[in-house]
């Protein structure tokens, strides 16, 4: 099947793009270094290339060396699918690359990217000295724990290799992805790639739908309701409403000890807000649960008046959820509770009257 391209305009134009494998491995790996997005899209937090043909040591190279903003290396393997060979074998060179990457100290690290590291860390910390300093230990504790994040990219992949991929993800502790890219000629000569994720482990694709939710909301109108602000972690993204005290918002979080799930929430986390009794009344009510029973299966609702010693409503979903899907939830939940809240926010009694002025009379 191709791929079919419209040119809009007063003639609309119409071609179909024409896949154009890739002959070397080379030319996949200049497309992923040419563009970091392909990979950045899928593993949920910012990432920043290092060095493109690194070696390891042991005089192993890979594609691509990475950090992402938590201080986790990530190391980026490229293979064809005619020349990959034992499935076994790759994915045991994969580990003995960690292995390998492991034995580095960060002064060693530091020398072989001749200053790279440096430029990048200092990126990350926005020039604050504390910043800097602990995101060298942090990415110092990784290393010598083995905490490194793999990619794999083919441009096609077998069946069997999906199949231990994906168990990988669900079983072992280790970021992993596997990804495919597919490359189209269009009749300009340019070239378009597109990626397929094919696995991943589930906080990584957490994250990563988190990720695409925070450039969805960034945008202007997409909110149900207007915002006064967003704001983005890798395990959160905190929407906070237009008149609102910031402690009661709205929230995707994911939660770890449950396999990663995607809760689209409603935080109250001020115990001294003077409408926080008639707020937990209301979202803790039979009506409330009740409303969102009709638009979402009652088993993955949940309201915990424990939270923060104030509460929190979700409802959970998987962590291979679309973006779309927990948009459109969160758009139920808004819908649903927006109004009401902001009328119980509304302070208890009218502001007291300034007093008018008087004018003294003339004698």
């Amino acid at each position: 099947m191709h791929i079919v391209r419209i040119q809009r305009g007063t003639s609309p134009q119409v071609s179909l793009l024409q896949e154009q494998r890739y002959g070397k491995e080379k030319d996949l790996e200049r497309d992923l270094a040419a563009a970091p997005l392909l990979l950045q899209q899928v593993m949920g937090t910012p990432i920043h290339l290092l060095a493109t043909n690194f070696r390891l040591p042991g005089d192993e190279r890979v594609a691509g060396l990475y950090l992402d903003s938590d201080g986790r290396l990530l190391l980026c393997e490229v293979r064809l699918a005619r020349s990959l060979g034992s499935t076994r074998e790759v994915l045991g060179q994969l580990l003995d690359h960690v292995s390998a990457l492991s034995q580095y100290r960060l002064e060693d690290l530091s020398t072989s990217l001749s200053g790279k590291l440096e430029e990048v860390l200092r990126q990350l910390s926005h020039g604050e000295v504390e910043r800097y300093a602990q995101m060298c230990q942090q990415l110092s504790e990784n290393l010598r724990a083995g905490r490194v994040g793999l990619v794999l990219v083919l441009d096609r992949a077998p069946a069997h290799l999906q199949r231990i991929c994906r168990y990988l993800c669900q079983n072992v502790k280790i970021q992993f992805v596997l990804l495919t890219l597919k490359r189209y000629r269009a009749s300009d000569d340019s070239d378009i790639v597109v990626p397929t994720l094919v696995a991943q482990a589930q906080q990584q694709q957490a994250q990563a739908n988190l990720l695409e939710l925070a450039v969805q909301f960034a945008q202007p109108g997409h909110s149900a309701v207007p915002l006064d602000n967003i704001k983005h972690r890798p395990n959160w993204l905190a929407l906070y409403p237009r008149t609102w005290p910031p402690s009661v918002h709205f929230e995707f979080l994911i939660h770890p000890e449950k396999d990663c799930r995607i809760g689209v929430e409603l935080h109250l986390e001020d115990r001294e807000l003077p409408q926080l009794r008639e707020l937990v009344r209301f979202l803790g009510s039979s009506d409330m649960q009740d409303a969102l029973k009709v638009h979402f299966d009652s088993a993955r609702i949940v309201w915990d008046q424990n939270y923060q010693g104030c509460g929190r409503l979700a409802v959970m979903f998987d962590a291979a959820s679309e973006p779309d899907g927990l948009s459109a939830a969160m758009s139920v939940l808004m819908e649903l509770t927006h109004a009401r809240i902001s009328e119980r926010l509304r302070p208890l009694s009218k502001p007291t009257e300034m007093p008018r002025a008087t004018v003294a009379p003339k004698e």
